[in-house]
């Protein structure tokens, strides 16, 4: 688990009991072992800005690479739109790193929780507005997080959640206590919540591969290479593609005659270019 400040992560190192590791000199990292209580956890604080939670993730995940069995989690606070959001809590289906422009889109597949989605902003400075952005929520940290994770792990194994504390374009009074002390008790409020969902999708992600016995057929994958073909897809375009009908092969679906039913149901046929491609997916990404 990644956060970029030590008071949005001190709720889940209460709750998880993790132990400083105090040999551990160039980030604060906290661990605890797998037990019967859960998984392995190792959560370490990044500092704030892209730059930083960046070079954070890349140290943590070349010292302890990580498998296919593991996740790893964003998640603290950020500055939201509108006066509804205040103190909520939301699963991040899209980033955008404002200062290159570009736009990543983690996959949704494992359930975990049921918390509402949103995009996210990753700013260079503290938002002192949101007018402009394209983005319903604001941070700094959140696709320095992603761009490094993504040389280490898949696109499901990347969740990102943020609560929303301060609202920039709003007289946005906040509560009693230090700055610190009202950032915890904002996540002190989702703390078990949100480890208990991060849990079950643990479970479940253990129980698929445990069970990854069904290996597509030969007409099933030739489905799927045409699928790509149709999409002009990169090598990273056809993964995530994989990455989907994976996951509909393990809840028993036939790849090929639903690749065939969405191809008819939405007049798919041959992509213009690369972008076009990346429309479709999205399309079919939304759809599952």
């Amino acid at each position: 688990m990644a956060f970029a400040l030590y008071y949005e992560a001190r709720p889940f190192i209460e709750a998880l009991d993790l132990k400083r590791d105090n040999a551990f000199e160039k980030f604060q990292l906290f661990k605890r072992r797998k037990g019967a209580d859960g998984p392995e956890v190792l959560l370490f604080i990044t500092g704030p800005d892209s730059i930083n939670s960046a070079a954070a993730v890349a140290y943590i995940c070349a010292k302890y690479p990580p498998g296919p069995e593991d996740f790893l989690v964003n998640t603290g606070i950020c500055a939201g739109r509108t006066l509804a959001q205040k103190g909520q809590m939301y699963r991040i289906h899209t980033l955008c790193d404002l200062a290159a422009n570009r736009w990543f889109y983690p996959d949704m597949f494992l359930i975990s929780g049921t918390y509402p989605e949103e995009s996210l902003a990753t700013v260079p400075v503290p938002a002192k507005t949101m007018a402009g952005l394209p983005c319903t929520l604001a941070d700094m940290e959140g696709a320095g997080v992603y761009q490094a994770a993504q040389m280490f792990f898949k696109q499901h194994q990347l969740l990102f959640f943020k609560a929303v504390f301060d609202l920039p374009d709003m007289d946005d009074t906040q509560g009693s206590g230090t700055l610190p002390e009202q950032v915890s008790n904002l996540l002190e409020k989702f703390a078990s919540e949100l480890l208990e969902a991060l849990f079950k999708a643990h479970e479940t992600c253990m129980s698929n591969m445990a069970g990854e016995t069904a290996a597509f057929s030969e007409e099933e994958a030739a489905a799927e290479r045409d699928f790509a073909r149709r999409l002009r897809a990169t090598a990273a375009m056809a993964g995530q593609l994989h990455q989907m009908l994976y996951y509909e092969k393990l809840k028993g679906t036939d790849v090929k005659q639903f690749l065939e039913d969405f191809s008819k149901k939405h007049g798919f046929d041959m992509c213009d270019s690369k972008k076009e491609g990346t429309k479709w997916l999205d399309r079919l990404r939304d759809e599952l």
